[in-house]
């Protein structure tokens, strides 16, 4: 990326494609998950956050019906926005130590 780091993942960036079997790791450097970034992209299976993630936008993953995991969240999280998870596999995450319940 021009060897500028990454900081960011736009807005339906990744909506409704059609992968398969994919595990995502978002780099430290990024601090936003756009809105609907990952929005229907049911062969995601699992997202390991990066350390610096502060947003996660609106429907983010929602309808990742595949995605079955317990999230762990940075300790660098300020947001999560509505429906950010909605009709995922997702059952609940943890931030540190702390139970949230933000899905």
């Amino acid at each position: 990326h021009n060897g500028k780091a990454i900081t960011e993942i736009y807005a339906n960036a990744f909506r409704n494609q059609g992968i398969t079997n994919v595990k995502l790791t978002i780099g430290n450097n990024v601090d936003t998950i756009g809105s609907n970034a990952f929005y229907g992209c049911r062969g995601l299976v699992e997202i390991d956050f990066g350390s610096s993630l502060e947003t996660i936008g609106e429907g983010a993953f929602s309808y990742c019906s595949n995605l079955v995991q317990d999230v762990v969240l940075p300790d660098s999280m300020k947001k999560i926005e509505a429906s950010a998870f909605r009709n995922s596999g997702i059952h609940s995450n943890t931030r540190g130590r702390r139970n949230r319940s933000c899905i």
